[in-house]
């Protein structure tokens, strides 16, 4: 492990939940707690303090979605890292929608669940890492969002890499949180379907084995192109995006998967060390971290900052590219 991975880690395997459930909706007196947004028969309900959102056809409820770890702790930065953490918020869930709903006749199934592990490191290391890296549901290379961090989005599928620091206060620090956001067909296929219980343990496992397929397979330590590739896309110079002008796209693709292997090697970012096998580490909490504005990603952008870097001796570096 390198002096930017620490065994640091703040483990939260459940984030955000989303469910079905049938319930109908009370006609009396809202509490004060609760805000209430209508439209025709459409109506959406929302708690102030645990920001649980209830949407409701008529008098069904069409499905609810919350923060787990935010209904425990009040705050999206701290850990839920037990079964017995995930229950307590499972009722505590029912017992909000008890209020407003009558007592529910089915047990929830799960359309989304999110799931987020957040550790010491600098976001610019894991960038350059896995920038070139691939994962399953998503046919292309990951979006790169510069110094903030990167994602890779497919239908039904959202694995992401960010500035937990940034994304808190405003400013840049050094917590990468990696959150894995799982709907539809990619959920049935991981987890099953008709999902009735969140099993902790199962959870993570299928978290760190999607966090596992981001390690491609070693290549030859050869003085290559995708060597002298790697090391210029290490500076900061956009090395693969200059080589892959008019190349076809099998080629850049084989030559992409080599240049990820040696960036992982490069930043020694194991993902076997940082996840365990049999269970998660211990957890570290966040706490007063004092957001100070919403920060989302920026727009994706082409523009790389420009470095000068040295080759090493013997290795000349020559890019052509057809301009039409």
């Amino acid at each position: 492990m390198n002096r930017n991975a620490s065994s640091c880690i703040d483990f939260s395997v459940l984030d955000t939940i989303r469910f079905k459930q049938e319930r109908t909706l009370r006609r009396t007196t809202v509490p004060t707690t609760w805000r209430i947004r209508q439209k025709g028969s459409w109506s959406r309900y929302y708690h102030r303090a645990t920001k649980l959102r209830v949407s409701f056809d008529g008098n069904q409820m069409e499905y609810a979605e919350v923060e787990l770890p935010r209904l425990l702790f009040n705050c999206n930065s701290c850990v839920i890292a037990s079964q017995s953490a995930v229950n307590r918020a499972v009722r505590l869930v029912s017992t909000l929608l008890d209020e407003i709903t009558h007592p529910a006749r089915s047990e929830p199934i799960y359309t989304r669940i999110d799931l987020v592990w957040q550790i010491k490191g600098e976001i610019r290391d894991f960038i350059l890492a896995y920038q070139h890296a691939r994962t399953r549901f998503v046919r292309s290379t990951a979006q790169i969002f510069p110094d903030s961090g990167l994602r890779w989005k497919g239908n039904g599928f959202v694995l992401q890499m960010c500035d937990k620091s940034l994304k808190n206060s405003g400013s840049k620090g050094k917590i990468v949180r990696i959150e894995l956001q799982l709907q539809r067909k990619p959920l049935e296929t991981l987890i099953g379907k008709n999902i009735r219980r969140l099993d902790f343990h199962k959870l993570y496992s299928i978290y760190r084995e999607t966090l596992l397929s981001l390690n491609q397979t070693p290549v030859p330590k050869l003085p290559s192109l995708p060597h002298v590739l790697a090391f210029c896309e290490q500076q900061g110079i956009p090395a693969v995006a200059y080589w892959s002008a008019h190349k076809s796209t099998i080629h850049v693709r084989r030559i992409k998967k080599q240049v990820a292997s040696i960036q992982i090697r490069k930043f020694q970012i194991d993902m076997k060390n940082l996840f365990p096998l049999l269970s998660p580490p211990n957890p570290v909490q966040i706490f007063h971290i004092k957001k100070r504005k919403t920060c989302a990603l920026p727009q994706i952008t082409s523009s790389q900052p420009r470095h000068r870097a040295r080759l090493p001796q013997g290795i000349t570096l020559r890019f052509s590219a057809r301009v039409t």
